[in-house]
């Protein structure tokens, strides 16, 4: 079990809450893991008062409810502390770190580092759209037992099955869907044979997948995610259905902000100092697009103002743009709602799904915002009550809404 405390100024109603809320705890109940989440360092936005911070402590997790699933190394839990009230803003107690992130050691001794390019192009939206949705592929016939998850897949299946991939890609393609973004645990795990699967079907399917990396799987040694990013870049960005943009593979990051900018400028510049590729951050800290190529936030169903929320971000980035002469994309995130009350968290809540309205809403405050892609999370989070995936208490209500929205999206940036 992992507590957590996260202070934030109480007239915040922006992202500076991060609100990147763990999704990963299905992967500590499936597969038994134990949870360490490093502490992380918000810096004030706007004169909201003082840098947040979090510290967690861990212990080993309960008895897994069953034994078939590998172990990850670790499972994050959120980054928010919100009221049990499904509306309502959270509120927190502030606990200040501040432990840098170290230079790396490489194993090897690197060339100079190459200075991040500036691409000469417009700072104008990007006219290509993209609708994406975060994937998760650690489910067995044991997960649809699990007392955690409140609502259940009108078709179980296990993670591992072609034909229940085919299934979801058929349906995700239905509702203009254009790819998945799949959390990704690291070479050999299943999650990357799980992934070398979805690339074939999704081949079969012309449809598309990318991967969501786990930063946080690699502890605080930058050399372990420059070889984990080596490997994706050679051993799987190479195949044709792997997600592009604009002749640019794309790749989605977790937890970036916990190893320093420094650190990453320096793995960016082992693994792509061309930036051949799209490397999207999450977070709150918009200093980390000198190295990335956009953002976005992971959850924004702590928002209780969601049009200020979406504005808000889609003009940071936008400024960061025009600043620094340089292109960031900004990818606004869509929910359904949340709840995660089944996980025993201290800090579990609800955002309330109103029958579909709140999907609804963030579909329309995000289109307001005028991203380059949206985001939906989640396809199937099932722990943590995202997911849009055809279910027994809501049919195929959410893949319907999807099908209204994504056209919308698609017209309005060409």
């Amino acid at each position: 079990m992992v507590f957590l405390w996260i202070g934030q100024p109480e007239k915040s109603q922006d992202g500076v809450l991060s609100m990147s809320l763990s999704r990963r705890v299905l992967a500590g109940i499936v597969l038994g893991t134990v949870t360490i989440v490093s502490g992380w360092a918000l810096p004030a936005f706007s004169g909201l008062g003082p840098d947040l911070a979090y510290v967690v402590g861990w212990a080993p997790p309960p008895t897994p409810m069953h034994t078939s699933t590998p172990t990850p190394t670790s499972t994050p839990t959120p980054t928010s502390t919100p009221t049990a009230t499904p509306t309502a803003t959270p509120t927190f107690t502030a606990t200040p770190t501040a432990t840098p992130t170290p230079l790396p050691t490489p194993t090897s001794t690197p060339r100079p580092p190459t200075p991040i390019p500036t691409p000469s192009v417009s700072t104008q939206p990007d006219s290509a759209p993209l609708v994406v949705a975060f994937y998760y592929t650690w489910f067995d016939s044991g997960t649809w037992t699990l007392s955690t998850i409140s609502d259940w897949p009108r078709d179980h299946y296990q993670s591992n099955d072609p034909n229940a991939v085919r299934r979801q890609v058929d349906q995700a393609k239905s509702a203009g869907i254009d790819a998945f973004v799949v959390s990704w645990l690291g070479p050999g795990n299943r999650t990357d044979n799980n992934f070398k699967m979805m690339l074939a079907v999704s081949s079969e399917k012309g449809f598309q997948v990318a991967i969501d990396f786990e930063a946080d799987e690699y502890g605080s040694d930058p050399n372990r995610i420059v070889d984990a990013l080596r490997y994706v870049r050679d051993q799987l960005m190479s195949h044709p259905f792997y997600l592009q943009h604009r002749g640019k593979k794309v790749l989605f990051f977790w937890r970036q902000q916990d190893l320093s900018l420094e650190s990453w400028r320096w793995i960016r510049d082992q693994v792509d100092p061309n930036h051949s590729t799209l490397w999207i951050a999450e977070g709150v800290d918009v200093a980390y697009q000198q190295v990335f190529d956009g953002h976005h936030l992971y959850s924004i169903a702590w928002s209780n103002n969601l049009d200020y929320t979406y504005n808000s971000w889609r003009d940071r980035i936008r400024r960061f743009s025009a600043q620094n002469g340089v292109y960031r994309y900004w990818v606004a995130t869509v929910m359904p709602g949340y709840n995660d009350l089944g996980t025993g968290r201290p800090d579990a809540f609800v955002r309330d799904r109103e029958g579909g309205n709140f999907y609804r809403t963030t579909w329309r405050e995000a289109l307001e915002s005028a991203p380059d892609w949206i985001v939906i999370t989640s396809w199937n989070e099932w722990v943590e009550g995202s997911q849009i995936e055809p279910s027994v208490s809501y049919g195929d209500l959410y893949l319907d809404i999807t099908r209204e929205y994504s056209p919308q999206f698609k017209a309005s940036r060409r």
